[in-house]
């Protein structure tokens, strides 16, 4: 039986392995951070928890299904972006519950390939709730996200 195991794990690791990118899509990526305008949601999830210490520090521990959150839950909006190198960009987090506003976060990410922040949402009401992820720009904003949740009794 250990040897079934053991042939099938050997069989799956290179299914499961990274894909290495091409150059092209490497160079992409290098010439945003060096010469981009902005920052890069690469990544976004709505998590009950975030690790702390270790090996998975500042990770989404336990994702979440947005449309089945309870009152009271404690969740967060985990995001992992790419800021161009020598730049510090604002993010700001516009959480509307019922189509009405319900908290803002503001976010300063410092220049780097990759920051994991995460914002808390509030979950103490029922009702349908939106997020807009804002990047500002001086006076402007650029919208670079819409997401929604659900929060029932």
């Amino acid at each position: 039986m250990k040897k079934v195991l053991v042939v099938i794990v050997l069989l799956l690791v290179p299914a499961i392995s990274i894909a290495k990118p091409t150059a092209d899509s490497a160079k992409e990526v290098q010439d945003y951070f060096w010469n981009g305008d902005g920052p890069l949601l690469v990544e976004y999830k709505i998590c009950s928890e975030v690790a702390k210490e270790g090996e998975n520090k500042n990770e989404c521990v336990t994702e979440v299904d947005p449309s089945a959150l309870v009152k009271g839950d404690k969740v967060v909006l985990w995001m992992n972006y790419m800021v161009p190198q020598d730049t510090e960009q604002k993010v700001s987090v516009l959480v509307m519950r019922n189509n009405r506003p319900e908290k803002t976060s503001n976010i300063n990410l410092p220049g780097s390939l990759r920051i994991r922040t995460w914002a808390t949402l509030p979950t103490d009401k029922e009702g349908s709730y939106s997020i807009q992820l804002d990047h500002e720009i001086g006076d402007n904003f650029n919208t670079l996200k819409k997401l929604s949740y659900q929060v029932s009794e």
